[in-house]
């Protein structure tokens, strides 16, 4: 009887491993993508604000929306 029952039971390593790592793998993409976004919006931001900046300080003397887009460029 006891044979029986533990014969049922083979395979079951394999399905919980398999649920388990497919979990582990999309959580593991989900956070390099997360960060990533966190790069990406900080260097935007980084960019946005000198290009104010470069703007700000092109007000009297040129051309200030040109400066900005300049420094956009500048900065990918």
């Amino acid at each position: 009887m006891r044979r029986a029952r533990r014969d049922d039971e083979r395979g079951f390593v394999l399905v919980y491993m398999a649920a388990i790592l497919t979990t582990l793998m999309l959580l593991s993409g989900l956070a390099l993508d997360a960060g990533r976004s966190f790069v990406v919006r900080a260097s935007l931001s980084k960019a946005v604000d000198g290009a104010a900046l470069g703007a700000a300080r092109a007000m009297n003397s040129g051309d200030p929306r040109g400066e900005a887009v300049r420094i956009i460029r500048l900065s990918k």
